[in-house]
């Protein structure tokens, strides 16, 4: 197992000239935890026109992953911002303002996020997010074999600025639950982006939004693709054995 507790803790790889940002890679037997504002980030932070690409995390869990107010991150402010791979053999579990974000603030794209877990996904008063302010966001994909739950949570690939597109998002797990939460995938000058969620059961409450608009380019496109949705309804808190 691996753990990383503490705000001056963490596991960082940072580029500040011409060079690439180096990759992270993390494997554990077991679980991974990162709390309490504990950080694993690769950045490129050059402001040269050559500034090397942010490097890539990955993260391999055979137990759960889980971030209690931690934060994964790439970073670039000239060139292409860095992938993030998060995957785990059982649970990975974001809570308490933990952030999963890849973002380039130059000429690049914002680096791809990916997160699988082989049971479930569950999100609460957290974010995952790719952000580009020139170029285009990164694309995100949320896996899970059984259920995915987002509350009081924000699933974003969108562009502050410039002529980029939003980026791409797809959830693909037996069942989704959204709960005051927001999936966007905005853009301002450029197209949106796509967003596509395949489950066998789908449950929005009102408060919850998901958005593939573009201020002045073309919306993207939102598909839901689900024999069982209630977009309408609300989530009731079920007796302890129903």
């Amino acid at each position: 197992s691996i753990s990383v507790d503490g705000l001056n803790s963490g596991v960082i790889s940072e580029a500040s000239s011409t060079g690439r940002g180096g990759n992270i890679t993390i494997n554990a037997g077991q679980s991974v935890s990162l709390n309490n504002n504990a950080s694993i980030s690769a950045s490129s932070t050059g402001t040269v026109a050559d500034a090397g690409n942010a490097g890539s995390i990955s993260i391999n869990s055979a137990g759960n992953f889980e971030s209690n107010g931690g934060r994964v991150s790439t970073t670039a402010t000239q060139a292409q911002g860095g992938d993030i791979n998060i995957t785990a053999g059982q649970d990975i579990r974001l809570s308490n303002n933990a952030s999963v974000s890849a973002s380039s603030t130059g000429a690049g794209n914002a680096g791809n996020i990916t997160a699988i877990a082989g049971d479930d996904f569950i999100m609460q008063n957290s974010s995952i997010t790719t952000q580009a302010t020139q170029a285009s966001g990164g694309n995100i994909k949320i896996g899970a074999a059984d259920q995915i739950v987002i509350q009081n949570s924000l699933v974003s690939a969108s562009v502050m600025g410039g002529s980029g597109s939003g980026g791409n998002i797809s959830i693909d797990p037996n069942a989704v639950i959204l709960q005051n939460s927001r999936i966007l995938a905005q853009a301002v000058l450029g197209n949106g982006g796509n967003i596509s969620i395949i489950t066998p059961f789908f449950l929005a409450d009102q408060a919850s939004v998901i958005s593939a608009s573009s201020q002045f380019g073309l919306s993207g496109t939102v598909t839901i693709q689900s024999p069982l949705s209630n977009l309408s309804g609300s989530l009731g808190t079920l007796s302890s054995k129903p």
